[in-house]
């Protein structure tokens, strides 16, 4: 979906700022965060790679949480901003339906997680379409299990 359908690159950027400010309550360069990250899975491409990824940002602003914790926090933030801050990118919708109407078999495959399909599709305050009355399947990555004390 990232990249196609919605554009969350500068999202995850600001996730990562309001994380680290909110374990640490340091503020931190958001171009800064963009090329680290990116630097980070260009370089990491196995094994849990989101856990990986807290690991590293724990050891680079010597942050005091556990990677596990760090992740699940990372998952809250970036549900709440699925919810209000993503649109579906220009003309999206329109290019959908029209494909749906002309009788195209469409599939979505994306690296997101399920839940964050299901935000974009259901839950998302910009969402002018409903993915599952489009897309005869979804694919996406399971989504991680945040612990039932942590907030949702």
């Amino acid at each position: 979906m990232d990249g196609t359908l919605v554009d969350t690159v500068g999202m995850w950027n600001k996730i990562d700022y309001l994380l680290i400010k909110q374990v640490s309550g340091k503020e931190v360069d958001l171009s800064t965060l963009m090329e680290d990250k990116n630097n980070f899975f260009a370089n990491n491409t196995k094994g849990n790679i989101y856990l990986d990824y807290s690991g590293y940002l724990i050891k680079k602003y010597n942050l005091n949480i556990t990677k596990e914790e760090l992740l699940n926090l990372r998952w809250i933030i970036s549900n709440e901003l699925l919810k209000k801050e993503i649109h579906y990118k220009e003309y999206v919708t329109e290019v959908i339906k029209n494909l749906k109407e002309l009788g195209f078999k469409l599939a979505l495959a994306t690296s997101g997680t399920k839940n964050q399909v299901n935000i974009y599709s259901t839950k998302n305050l910009n969402t002018k379409l409903k993915l599952n009355l489009y897309f005869l399947r979804v694919f996406a990555r399971k989504t991680p299990r945040i612990p039932a004390q942590t907030p949702r």
